[in-house]
Parts: structure tokens; sequence; C-alpha cells
């Protein structure tokens, strides 16, 4: 006997497969660089110390410019300059287990070093940006994650980020530069993360 996907589902399980949890993923709403809480939606990483300088208008700043978007009119350009620079997206509290796609634009100054993922990865980055150019170039990392739920430990799990490294570092050029527009992280499987998971357990020579 055999099953498709949509058989699955429970009956009354809304698919919410490629549903983009993030927000202002585009970059549309409006703001003002100056901080870490300034980007609507969104948290700027850059200082490890309080008494660190504040963002410099020329280390992350939106531009408004709809010919160079990868779609509407505005993008997140950002140019570490001596240190570090982190761009992480919101929190969202329905993060259901299965497979997720973390995906994106970018494009830079060539030779730029930096990374991408979800913070479930033990704050690590799934994968690096690799061959940037002027060109938009989509990027993408497909990872299962358990998902949160009530006491879930580790509720950070549910953000995207992507970091610049510090020129000089980890093969960093000296003037690095990274743009990126419409981020999103989606859910490739709806109703299939009872079936899917780290404990499953598959019989060989039947048929399912």
């Amino acid at each position: 006997m055999f099953m498709t996907a949509g058989q699955l589902f429970a009956a009354d399980e809304p698919d919410t497969s490629k549903t983009n949890l993030l927000k202002n993923y585009s970059f549309e709403d409006e703001a003002t660089l100056k901080d870490e809480a300034s980007l609507p939606g969104w948290e700027l990483g850059f200082r490890r110390k309080p008494e660190e300088p504040a963002l410099r208008a020329d280390e992350v700043a939106l531009v408004d410019d709809a010919k160079l978007a990868h779609s509407g009119s505005r993008f997140l350009r950002i140019r570490p300059r001596d240190r570090e620079l982190v761009v992480r997206s919101p929190k969202t509290d329905h993060f259901e287990p299965g497979l997720y796609e973390v995906s994106g634009w970018a494009r830079g100054r060539p030779g730029t070093v930096g990374g991408f993922g979800l913070t479930a990865l033990n704050a690590t980055f799934g994968a690096g940006f690799a061959g940037l150019t002027e060109q938009w170039q989509k990027f993408s990392l497909t990872v299962y994650s358990k998902g949160i739920a009530g006491n879930f430990p580790w509720p950070e799990q549910t953000q995207l980020q992507v970091v610049v490294f510090k020129p000089g570092e980890r093969g960093q050029i000296a003037d690095p530069m990274l743009e990126i527009d419409d981020l999103s992280v989606a859910r490739l499987t709806s109703g299939l993360a009872d079936t899917l998971s780290d404990h499953m357990v598959l019989q060989r020579d039947r048929a399912t």
C-alpha cells in the first residue's frame, strides 16, 4: 500500500509548507539604522562589550533603491570595519518540527567571507557564502529542526542568522561587503514530523 504525502496530514491540520516564517524579510518596513533595535523585527549584533563603539553608518545600512534591490525597494548592506557583524531575524513561537529551507538572495565584493544558518545549530552556521559577485545569487540550506514547544530550552532556535567576519579573520578580505534581500525560513514538510524524526525506524523488505 502506498500513501501520498497529502494522506499523511491530519484532516484538520493546515499545510504550512513553503510559508516564510520571517517578518520584514525584504527590509521594507521603515527604519533608520542607529543601534541593535533600530531595524524592525531584526537584531543587529556588533558589540561584545557595552563600552564598544556604536554602530557606524558605513557598517550596516538600509539602501533605498528599487533598481538595485532584488525585489521591492530596499536591501541591507553589511560592511564590517574592525569587528564581526551579525544580523538575526525575529524569533517566532510557531516553529514546528520538520525540514526547513533557510534561504535568501545575496551579492557582494568578491572574496567576502561570511555564513548563514539557524541558531539551532549550536550557534554555528550551516553554510558559508561562496563566490559572491555583483549579481544577486540565491543561497539556501536545508536543515531538520525539532522545533519549539512550551518549555523548549532554546527559543533562539527560531532565528536565521547572517554573519560577516572581521577583516583579517578567517580569510576575510580587507574591505568586505555583503548585501542581502528577501530572506526566508520556510518549512518544507507539513504533517510529517511524527513520521520523520530522530528515532524513526525503517523496516526493510516491506512495502509502505
